[in-house]
């Protein structure tokens, strides 16, 4: 599981600093499991005490993890493209910023 979590959750921090969350796991329409519930949680946490971040910026938890998202300290911009239905809505439907676009379903 924590193999999985490492292939499907990556996070990345850029210079300007905006860190970024990625879900990759088309074949499953990018459902979660507990280790990519954690491995996402984890990269909340670390980033959230980090001066360098500036904001977090996801791409694509259970309840705790919800709860992290509606109160994290730091902007939080959720970008909906595609098929957003399930914890994908969960993830973004919580973040102070959602960006939606007109492929969005």
């Amino acid at each position: 599981m924590a193999n999985d979590a490492e292939d499907f959750v990556k996070g990345t921090i850029f210079p300007n600093g905006v860190a970024v969350i990625t879900l990759d796991r088309p074949k499953a329409l990018n459902a979660m499991n507990l280790g990519m519930d954690l491995k996402y949680k984890d990269f909340l946490d670390q980033w959230e005490t980090n001066q360098d971040v500036k904001c977090i910026l996801v791409f694509t938890a259970e309840y705790s993890l919800v709860c992290k998202i509606h109160q994290y300290r730091k902007p939080y911009i959720c970008l909906m493209d595609g098929m957003t239905m399930g914890f994908g809505i969960g993830l973004s439907g919580h973040g102070r910023y959602r960006i939606v676009t007109k492929a969005c379903s």
